[in-house]
C-alpha cells in the first residue's frame, strides 16, 4: 500500500475517534444501584420489606438523580419456600434499563418434638416401657408426627425428625427401671363397723392394687383383735407388701355397742330405735312402708334418687294387664320379666308398649320420675315414693282385675328375694340389682297387709344381710302397727 493511502487512512480513523469521543462526552450514561443486597435471604413468613434502588443519569461529568423514575415488579409469597426475582425497571429516553434482586424465602426453623407423658420415666422393673406417645409441629410443615424415628437404647429412647428443609430436631426420654409405689388397699364396705355385743365380726375384706404387681387379697395379713363380747372400739390392721418390697397399711374402725332393744309396742318408741339401729349399722338405704289396710305410712330417705334398675318390670306387667288382649307369648314374657326378671322378655315387652306409653303411664299412676334417663335407657331412676305409688295401684289391680291372681303369682317368688325369713307370711316381690344397687320391694300377706320399699347402695358385700334384716325390722313394725 502506498504511503499516500495509509495517510488517508489514518487520518479517517483519527477523526473517527474524534467523532465518536465527541459523541459520547455528551452521551448520558444511566445506573441503576440497588440499596442493600442483591441476593436476599428471609425466614418463611416474615414480612419482606423493599429496601429500593437509585438510578442517575449522567453526561460531562454532571448526574441527576432519576430514582423516582424506577418501577418494581414483586411477587414474594412469604408463605412459601422458593426463589423469588424483584425486578427493579427504568424507561428512559425511550430506552429500558433493569436490575434484580434475587429473594430466598426459607425456612431456617427446627421442628419441636413434644413428649407425652414424662420425659423421664418410670417403669416397673422387668417391664418395658410403653410409649406415651409424642407430637410434632413445625413452622412450614404443621404435623410431622409420623415422620419421627424412634430409637430405643437400654435407658433411653431417642427421637428425631427432620423437615422438608432438613432442619433437624431430636429429643431423648430417659427410660428407668423403678418400684417406689406402695400399694393401695381399698377396704370392703364401710371404713366403720357398728356391732353389737356377741355379733360375730364379719370380715368384709380389702382388694388390692398395686402399680407393678398383682397382689392377690389373700396375701393380706389381716390383725383383727376384735373381741365381740366386750364393748369397746378395735383397730383391724390391713398390711401387705409388694415384688419390690414397698409396704401399705390399711385400718378398720370396729364398734362393739350394746345392742338396740325393739321390744316395745310404741309405735314412736320402734321408729326411733329403727333409725338409731339403721346409723350404727352404717346401713345406705332408703325405706317406705305402708299399712294397706289403715294406710299408714312410715318413710325414711325417701327424696334419694336410685337407679331403679330391675324394679321397672313390675310396671310392664301392670301395663300389659291393664291395657293389651295379650296372647299366650305376650303372658310368658310378663312372667319371666317378673318371676326370673329376664331382661330379654323386658325389652321385648318395652318396645312392644313403646317406651313413651310406658312413660306416660307410669307418672300417671303415680311414679313421678319414672323413666326419666332416656329413651334408649329401658330401666331408669326410682325413689320411696314412686315405688310406693307403683306398688299400691299393683294391689289395686290385683284385687279388682280378673286375672289378678294370674298376675300376682308371678311375683310370689324366691328369686333374689332377700325380704324373706323364718316365720314371715306369703310376700311378692320385685327386686332390682345393679353395680353397687340392689333393692327389694314387695307386699307382705300378714293379718296387716303392707307395702315394704328398701332401696340400698350397698354393693355386692352384705346387700342379702342389710335387705333381710331391715325386712325383719319393718315386720316388727306391722305387728304393732295398729
Amino acid at each position: 500500500m502506498s504511503k499516500k493511502k495509509i495517510a488517508l487512512i489514518s487520518s479517517i480513523v483519527i477523526i473517527l475517534c474524534i467523532i465518536v469521543g465527541f459523541i459520547n462526552f455528551f452521551a448520558e450514561e444511566i445506573n441503576i444501584t440497588l440499596i442493600g443486597s442483591e441476593n436476599i435471604e428471609l425466614d418463611v413468613g416474615s414480612k419482606y420489606k423493599e429496601l429500593g434502588a437509585n438510578a442517575s443519569a449522567c453526561s460531562k461529568g454532571k448526574c441527576k438523580n432519576i430514582s423516582d423514575q424506577i418501577k418494581i415488579n414483586e411477587s414474594i409469597d412469604i408463605n412459601t419456600l422458593g426463589s423469588y426475582e424483584v425486578v427493579y425497571e427504568l424507561k428512559y429516553n425511550k430506552k429500558t434499563y433493569s436490575k434484580t434482586r434475587i429473594v430466598n424465602i426459607v425456612d431456617t426453623e427446627s421442628p419441636v418434638i413434644t413428649l407425652k407423658g414424662n420425659q423421664d420415666a418410670i417403669v416397673c422393673p422387668g417391664k418395658e416401657y410403653e410409649e406415651e406417645g409424642y407430637e410434632v409441629t413445625d413452622n412450614y410443615d404443621k404435623d410431622l408426627t409420623s415422620k419421627v424415628k424412634v430409637i430405643k437404647g437400654d435407658n433411653q429412647i431417642k427421637y428425631t425428625v427432620s423437615d422438608s428443609s432438613n432442619n433437624e430436631s431430636s429429643i431423648i426420654r430417659n427410660v428407668k427401671e423403678e418400684d417406689k409405689e406402695s400399694p393401695v388397699i381399698s377396704l370392703n364396705g364401710s371404713n366403720t363397723i357398728n356391732m353389737y355385743l356377741n355379733d360375730n365380726y364379719q370380715e368384709l375384706g380389702v382388694t388390692v392394687n398395686d402399680n407393678c404387681s398383682q397382689i392377690d387379697s389373700s396375701k393380706v395379713h389381716i390383725n383383727n383383735p376384735v373381741d365381740s363380747s366386750k364393748e369397746g372400739t378395735y383397730k383391724v390392721t390391713y398390711e401387705v407388701e409388694d415384688e419390690s418390697g414397698n409396704t401399705a397399711t390399711a385400718y378398720r374402725t370396729v364398734n362393739v355397742i350394746k345392742p338396740i332393744s325393739f321390744n316395745t309396742t310404741n309405735k314412736q318408741e320402734y321408729i326411733n330405735n329403727l333409725e338409731k339401729y339403721i346409723k350404727e349399722k352404717n346401713y345406705n338405704v332408703s325405706i317406705g312402708y305402708v299399712n294397706l289396710n289403715t294406710n299408714y305410712t312410715y318413710l325414711y330417705n325417701q327424696n334419694v334418687v336410685y337407679y331403679g334398675a330391675s324394679l321397672v318390670k313390675t310396671v310392664d306387667a301392670l301395663y300389659v294387664y291393664e291395657n293389651l288382649a295379650f296372647d299366650e307369648d305376650t303372658r310368658i314374657k310378663v312372667e319371666k320379666a317378673i318371676s326370673v326378671s329376664d331382661n330379654t322378655a323386658h325389652r321385648q315387652l318395652v318396645d312392644m308398649i313403646g317406651i313413651e306409653n310406658l312413660r306416660s303411664y307410669g307418672r300417671n299412676i303415680g311414679a313421678s320420675i319414672f323413666l326419666n334417663r332416656s329413651n334408649t335407657d329401658y330401666y331408669g331412676n326410682t325413689t320411696v315414693n314412686d315405688q310406693i305409688a307403683i306398688w299400691k295401684y299393683l294391689y289395686k289391680v290385683i284385687n279388682n282385675n280378673a286375672k289378678g291372681n294370674e298376675l300376682k303369682k308371678y311375683f310370689i317368688n324366691s328369686y333374689y328375694n332377700f325380704l324373706l325369713f323364718d316365720g314371715i307370711p306369703t310376700t311378692m316381690h320385685k327386686y332390682g340389682y345393679y353395680g353397687n344397687y340392689y333393692h327389694d320391694v314387695g307386699i307382705v300377706y300378714s293379718n296387716k297387709p303392707y307395702i315394704v320399699v328398701i332401696l340400698t347402695k350397698h354393693g355386692s358385700n352384705n346387700f342379702q344381710t342389710v335387705v333381710k334384716d331391715l325386712s325383719e325390722k319393718i315386720y316388727g313394725l306391722n305387728q304393732i302397727d295398729t
